[in-house]
C-alpha cells in the first residue's frame, strides 16, 4: 500500500478583530546637537581629503612636469634638511600614472670642507602618498646605481657618513637626516662603492666595489642588508644583514633605541688585515677562515654575540711579552652574553691544534662572571666544561714561552688545587711536562670537607680575607697557603708546592700579608 502524502500545514496566525484599534505610532526623533556634529565631522573629515586630494594633483599636474624649474628650491631644501650642500644635475619626470616618479642625475653630497663625499649617479624616486599626512617629502621607493660613499673618522675621532656627522654615543640624538633617511619606505643601492678612510690611525683607505644595500622601513620596523666585495687580499664577497624595531614614540633615526639582531657572514677572510683597521685583544700577523657572527642589540646596546669560526694557519701573539702561538686550524663556535648582573662566555664544540701538532679536543665549556655591587669588578663566578685536559693546556703554555707553570683541578670540581680530595697536575718546568695527582696530606694539610670551604657575600669573603691574614688558622686558612705556595713556585720564589707554603705561611704569620693587603685597599680605594 503506497503512502498518501499530507497537505502542507500552513502556520497558524492569530485573528485580529476587524474592529481593534490601530497600534500608536512613536516617531524616533534624534537630538539637534547631535545632528549639526554629525554633519560638522563630516564636512570637516570631505574638506580634509578634498584637500589632500587637490594637493595630489597639484603635484601630479602642476609641478611635477615643471620640475626642472624647482631645481634650485629642491637643492637648498635638501641642504637645509642635510646640514651639507646638496647639489643636482638635472630631473625628468619618468612616470605618468597616479603614482609620480622622477630621476635625477649626477646628485653630490659635499662635506663642511667641500670635498666630495658621496656622487649618486642615477636616483629613480617614487613618491609616496604619505607625503599629504606627514607634511613633507616621502618616497615609496629609492633606487640609485653606481653611488659612491665616503665614510670617514677624522683624527679627533668623529665619524662621518657621506659628509655628516654621526653624534657620539650619549649626544644629542637628533639628527634631522637620518629620521628623513628612516621615515622612506624602501631604500635600494645597486653596484655601489665604499670608502673607509681612518685619519685617526693614518691607514690607507678601504675601498668595497659591487656594493648592494636595501634598507625597508615601516612604522616601528627597520630591515637592512648589506653585500659588498672587499680587496682580493681581504677575501670573498661578505654579507651584513639586521631587522630593528623600536618604539612608535621614539625618533625613526633615533639608532640608539632600536632593538634587533645583526648578522654578519664572512664565507673567506684575511684576519691579519683586520690589525689594520680594528683594534684587537691580541695580534695577529697571519691567516684566514671563515667567520658567522650575531649580535643582539636591546635600546641601542650589545646584549649578546656568538661567532661561528673556522680559521687555519693562524699566527697571533696574546701579549707582547710572549711568544707568538701558530695555530694550524679552530673551529668551533663561541659566545658573550650580559644579563642583569651577570656576564658569561662560552664555547661550543671548540677544538684546534697549533702547528706543532698539540691538538685540544673538541670540548664545551662555560664561564659565568657575577658583578659586584655597584659594578666594580666582578664579586664571583663559575667555571664549568665537559672535560680539561691538562697536558694539552701547559703544552700550549710550553708554545708561548711560558718557563715555569701549574696548571691544576681539583676533583672535587674546583679550579685549584684542593683540600677536599685529590687534585691533577700538569707541571711545566724547563721545557719538560710532568703530570701527577696530589693530596692535601702530601703537604701536611688536613682533609676537609667542601662546606668547610664555603664562602659568602662579597662582604663575607672580604671578611675571611682578612680574619686568614690577621692570623686566623683553619680550612680556608690551609687552601689559601696551598695554593698560594703552588703560585709561589711557579713564579721562582721557591723550588716546589711544599716550600712555597711555608713561604706564604711565614708571609702570613709575620704580618707582612696583612700589611700588603692593607696597602692595596688603601690603593683600590684611590
Amino acid at each position: 500500500m503506497l503512502p498518501v502524502a499530507q497537505p502542507p500545514i500552513a502556520p497558524t496566525v492569530p485573528s485580529v478583530p476587524a474592529n481593534a484599534p490601530a497600534a500608536p505610532f512613536v516617531e524616533r526623533r534624534r537630538h539637534p546637537a547631535l545632528r549639526w556634529l554629525w554633519r560638522i565631522a563630516f564636512g570637516l573629515l570631505f574638506g580634509a581629503w578634498s584637500s589632500l586630494l587637490l594637493a595630489w594633483l597639484v603635484l601630479h599636474w602642476g609641478i611635477l612636469p615643471r620640475i626642472e624649474q624647482w631645481r634650485p628650491q629642491i637643492e637648498a631644501r635638501a641642504s637645509q634638511v642635510l646640514g651639507i650642500p646638496v647639489t643636482i644635475g638635472a630631473i625628468q619626470v619618468r612616470s605618468s600614472g597616479w603614482v609620480p616618479a622622477f630621476e635625477l642625475s649626477d646628485v653630490v653630497l659635499k662635506d663642511r670642507q667641500l670635498r666630495e663625499a658621496l656622487r649618486l649617479p642615477k636616483v629613480t624616486a617614487a613618491v609616496s602618498a604619505r607625503s599629504l599626512l606627514a607634511l613633507e617629502l616621502r618616497f615609496e621607493q629609492l633606487h640609485i646605481e653606481g653611488a659612491a660613499l665616503d665614510i670617514r673618522r677624522d683624527s679627533a675621532g668623529r665619524f662621518f657618513v657621506a659628509g655628516i656627522e654621526i653624534p657620539p654615543s650619549g649626544a644629542d640624538p637628533d639628527n634631522g637626516a637620518a629620521d628623513w633617511f628612516f621615515s622612506q619606505h624602501e631604500f635600494v643601492v645597486r653596484n655601489g662603492r665604499l670608502r673607509w678612510i681612518d685619519e685617526q690611525r693614518n691607514a690607507p683607505p678601504l675601498e668595497l666595489d659591487q656594493v648592494d644595500l636595501v634598507v625597508r622601513n615601516g612604522l616601528r620596523r627597520h630591515d637592512l642588508r648589506l653585500d659588498a666585495t672587499p680587496p682580493p687580499a681581504w677575501g670573498e664577497r661578505f654579507s651584513l644583514q639586521g631587522r630593528f624595531t623600536q618604539s612608535l614614540l621614539d625618533d625613526s633615526g633615533d639608532w640608539r633605541r632600536w632593538s634587533g639582531t645583526l648578522h654578519a657572514a664572512l664565507p673567506r677572510t684575511d684576519v691579519a688585515e683586520l690589525r689594520r683597521y680594528v683594534s684587537l685583544p691580541f695580534e695577529v700577523s697571519e691567516g684566514e677562515g671563515a667567520v658567522r657572527a650575531w649580535v643582539d642589540v636591546r635600546r641601542g646596546q650589545t646584549q649578546a654575540a656568538t661567532a661561528d669560526l673556522a680559521l687555519r694557519s693562524v699566527a697571533l701573539r696574546l701579549d707582547p711579552s710572549v711568544q707568538p702561538l701558530a695555530i694550524a686550524r679552530l673551529s668551533g663556535r663561541i659566545s658573550a652574553e650580559r644579563r642583569d648582573d651577570q656576564f658569561k662566555v662560552a664555547a661550543e664544540a671548540l677544538d684546534f691544534e697549533t702547528a706543532d701538532g698539540v691538538a685540544w679536543p673538541r670540548s664545551n665549556f662555560a664561564l659565568t662572571l657575577r658583578q659586584a655591587p655597584g659594578g666594580n669588578g666582578f664579586s664571583g663566578g663559575a667555571l664549568s666544561a665537559d672535560r680539561l685536559d691538562l697536558a694539552v693546556m701547559a703544552q700550549v703554555l710550553k708554545e708561548l714561552g711560558t718557563a715555569r707553570a701549574f696548571i691544576v683541578h681539583g676533583e672535587d670540581g674546583l679550579d685549584e688545587l684542593s683540600t677536599t680530595g685529590p687534585s691533577r697536575v700538569a707541571e711545566l718546568r724547563d721545557g719538560q711536562i710532568c703530570c701527577y695527582t696530589v693530596q692535601p696530606e702530601d703537604f701536611g694539610l688536613p682533609r676537609v670537607s667542601l662546606a668547610d670551604l664555603q664562602g659568602g657575600s662579597a662582604a663575607d669573603n672580604a671578611e675571611i680575607i682578612r680574619r686568614i691574614v690577621a692570623g686566623e688558622r683553619g680550612p680556608k686558612r690551609d687552601i689559601v697557603v696551598l695554593n698560594a705556595g703552588a703560585a709561589i713556585a711557579a713564579g721562582g720564589k721557591a723550588a716546589d708546592i711544599a716550600a712555597g707554603i711555608a713561604v706564604a705561611a711565614r708571609a702570613i704569620d709575620s704580618g707582612a700579608a696583612r700589611d700588603r693587603l692593607a696597602r692595596l685597599v688603601e690603593f683600590c680605594q684611590g
